[in-house]
């Protein structure tokens, strides 16, 4: 996929104004690994064609794969404003709901599906998945646990930027996998159920007090520093 961007590229070069061109472009470079332009070539192809559904399903697609998962649900959402019955637009926005931990909605819109889909195998997969994850979660969470994401950083600058950046509105996952070190950037930093008492002092201090939502000041562990959210 790599070696068919350039030319994908000089293809929608000679012809600006076609949106498959456009799609194919950005389907190419998200395969390649370029998702950040992957979502610009998406957003062009809208600009050319805003009412079709199919291309807002694709860029969702493409925000999920880059972390950014409130702007892929608010992607998808358009997608069903225009087309209320397009099933990938749903599926996508279930995928996303669930990758974002907001589980209650994820198996609303999953209810859509099952009228869209009845006894479809995939679907009742889902649902059982989710459902599971949910009582998990409840129970957790009736523990007295707290839901923690993290973003780990090298440098004081980076994290007093991040921090800035998450309270700001600018989502907390998506910052996770452009900036931080480990295998849970991935994850989008989340590091699920803690009990705070539990973790190492300084670490504890910065986390008792926040509510959900809210994000710690950085918190410096010497040689490195932790930026951490409270995500329920």
């Amino acid at each position: 996929l790599a070696e068919a961007v350039p030319a994908l590229q000089k293809a929608q070069g000679l012809d600006p104004s076609d949106p498959q061109l456009l799609s194919a472009l950005a389907s190419a470079q998200l395969g390649a690994g370029q998702g950040r332009a992957a979502i610009a070539s998406y957003r062009r192809a809208l600009q050319l064609r805003p009412r079709d559904p199919e291309l807002h399903v694709e860029l969702a697609a493409a925000q999920a794969a880059d972390g950014d998962l409130h702007g892929a649900e608010e992607t998808a959402r358009a997608a069903l404003r225009i087309a209320p019955e397009l099933v990938p637009a749903r599926v996508q926005l279930v995928a996303v709901l669930r990758e974002a931990g907001n589980l209650d909605a994820a198996l609303t819109e999953l209810t859509t599906l099952e009228s869209q889909l009845p006894n479809h195998p995939d679907i009742a997969g889902e649902r059982a998945a989710i459902e599971a994850r949910r009582d998990s979660h409840r129970e957790q969470k009736a523990s007295g646990k707290v839901r923690l994401a993290r973003i780990l950083v090298g440098d004081e600058a980076t994290a007093t930027q991040v921090a800035k950046e998450a309270r700001s509105g600018t989502d907390f996952a998506l910052l996770a996998r452009r900036h931080s070190k480990g295998p849970l950037a991935g994850k989008g930093g989340d590091i699920g159920y803690v009990n705070v008492d539990e973790l190492r002092p300084e670490l504890a201090s910065a986390v008792r007090g926040l509510k959900a939502g809210d994000v710690s000041v950085p918190v410096d562990l010497g040689g490195s520093w932790l930026v951490v959210k409270r995500t329920e």
